[in-house]
Parts: C-alpha cells; sequence; structure tokens
C-alpha cells in the first residue's frame, strides 16, 4: 500500500465508525436498535449476492450501521482476487488481497468518499 492508499484506508475508517457499526461477531441482547445476530448475518448475505451477483459470494467482513440502519460489507467470490464492498450507493470493487478484510473495507469506502466528494 501507498501513503496515498494508507490515507484512504483512514478516511474509510473513520467514516466507519462515525456510522456506530456493529460487527458480525457482536451479541446485542436487549438493544431494539439493533438486528440479532441470525438477521444481520442473513441480510449481509443477501448484499453480498446482489453486491457481486454471485449466489456463492461470502461475506469476510460484515457490518449493521445503526446510525442509517443499513448495511455494509466486503465480500469475496470464490477463486477471484478482487472482492467487492456492498451497501454503498454503488459496488466498489478492492484489490489488496494481502490486507485484512478490515483493512480492504476501510480503504474500499475511503475511495468512495474520494469519488462521491
Amino acid at each position: 500500500m501507498t501513503f496515498d492508499d494508507l490515507a484512504l484506508e483512514f478516511a474509510g475508517a473513520e467514516w466507519i465508525s462515525a456510522q456506530n457499526p456493529v460487527g458480525l461477531e457482536e451479541s446485542r441482547p436487549g438493544d431494539d436498535s439493533c438486528p440479532s445476530g441470525i438477521e444481520r448475518r442473513r441480510a449481509l448475505e443477501e448484499l453480498g449476492r446482489h453486491a457481486t451477483g454471485d449466489a456463492s459470494a461470502e461475506v469476510m467482513y460484515g457490518l449493521f450501521l445503526r446510525s442509517n440502519r443499513q448495511y455494509l460489507g466486503l465480500f469475496r467470490v470464490p477463486n477471484e482476487l478482487e472482492a467487492v464492498i456492498g451497501g454503498l450507493n454503488t459496488p466498489i470493487r478492492v484489490g489488496h488481497d494481502r490486507c485484512n478484510a478490515w483493512r480492504r473495507l476501510a480503504w474500499g469506502v475511503g475511495q468512495w468518499i474520494r469519488k462521491a466528494g
């Protein structure tokens, strides 16, 4: 990753953090502002199929954004190096396959911010 890539990752991470995210691994019993883990998993799997156009898409990293009650995820299709971010107004293709899923998601959101700005 270049310095510019790191700046994109940082901008994306800040934006995600501001959305009050809840990850798939988190449990929130009694919190009515957040769907159950099962509901979040199902919604993200559907989002992945839609974003990639492939029924075999897998969730690499998924979030429920409490601020706008939407989902954001990084998805991969088996045997493809690029991942796809779903949950923004347009799917974003993400390379950097050597980086972990969180960094790839944050970088892609940074790309989305840059294009929108």
